[in-house]
């Protein structure tokens, strides 16, 4: 099997520093976080959880980041 690299088109959410793209090879979102010269994948999501859980998933890693910054 093939699989092709993403691009801009492929992101679904973008919620800096976190972005999620969908990858039919896995049958899962992918979230990932925007490091300072690439972005590193920290969750995968099953699809059947949906959309909503990868923005639920996203605004947790937010607050936890936000904690720890304090």
């Amino acid at each position: 099997m093939t699989t092709r690299a993403l691009s801009e088109s492929d992101i679904l959410v973008d919620d800096q520093p976190y972005w999620a793209a969908f990858n039919p090879a896995l049958k899962a979102y992918e979230i990932f976080r925007q490091q300072a010269t690439h972005s590193v994948r920290c969750a995968t999501i099953g699809k059947s959880l949906g959309l909503e859980r990868v923005r639920q998933e996203i605004a947790r890693r937010k607050a936890a980041d936000a904690a720890s910054a304090r």
